[in-house]
């Protein structure tokens, strides 16, 4: 079982929103916090269900995790990742703004650890 909160929900009723900000750090990760933990392989258009099931569940040791995506604001949108090797974490929350068609702009990292 995992330690984070199950995300899946709001990742499912704000699909678009989440979808666009996996993209976003996929194709920007030299510009973004920790982007150094994203996969080179990201697969960021998976079904739901099956992105939850590689990259937020199972161990947490040694691979990377997206742990917790919310919109706090209809206007903000905020994901955090994770990665732990050998028992070490580093990791970040970062936060984005909602524009009017869904599409986002990261703002900043929130939360930083490692």
């Amino acid at each position: 079982m995992s330690p984070y909160p199950n995300y899946l929900q709001a990742a499912k009723e704000n699909e678009a929103v989440f979808r666009n900000i996996l993209r976003y750090m996929d194709k920007n990760r030299g510009e973004i916090s920790h982007g150094w933990l994203i996969p080179q392989d990201f697969k960021t258009d998976l079904p739901l269900d099956e992105f939850y099931a590689l990259y937020s569940s199972g161990s947490f040791d040694g691979s990377f995790h997206v742990i917790n995506f919310n919109r706090s604001e209809p206007d903000k949108a905020c994901i955090t990742m994770e990665s732990r090797v050998e028992g070490k974490s580093s990791g970040t929350s970062l936060e984005y703004k909602v524009l009017p068609d869904n599409s986002v702009k990261y703002i900043r990292a929130g939360v930083t650890w490692r």
